[in-house]
């Protein structure tokens, strides 16, 4: 009966191990949950390119398989944050500007991405500078 009980603790070890659990240890028997953090999910941000100064702008983004995760954004004109996903952000002044974006679901590690937008003088459309121009000149 001995035999038999040492010979399934061994199996039940092999099972554990390959789910998530792992053998800790060269001569004991004593198993744990894995503690490290899993990256494995699904992390998506969409948002415009280029947008006018002072124009409110809308950002998406999902994070996980159900959308259950937290995403925080982080606006690189002020470092304010807001947390959603499907933020409406103001620019106040022209430039190009990073926003992050991270994700969060408990017992998985943080994913971050980054997009890139341009915000443009509404006068003009394309960001540049305002040039002297001579009115009397053609």
């Amino acid at each position: 009966m001995k035999i038999l009980t040492i010979i399934l603790l061994s199996q039940l070890l092999i099972h554990c191990n390959s789910a998530s659990w792992q053998y800790v240890g060269e001569n004991t028997r004593a198993i744990q949950p894995s503690t490290d953090p899993k990256i494995d999910f699904p992390f998506e941000i969409e948002g415009p390119s280029t947008s006018p100064v002072s124009i409110p702008v809308t950002f998406s983004g999902k994070c996980g398989n159900n959308s259950e995760g937290n995403i925080t954004w982080r606006f690189g004109d002020t470092g304010k944050e807001k947390v959603g996903n499907n933020p409406t952000y103001t620019f106040e002044t022209k430039g190009t500007y990073s926003v992050d974006a991270n994700c969060s679901i408990p017992g998985y590690e943080t994913q971050k991405k980054t997009l890139v937008i341009i915000i443009t003088d509404p006068d003009k459309g394309d960001g540049s500078q305002n040039q002297n121009q001579n009115p009397g000149q053609n």
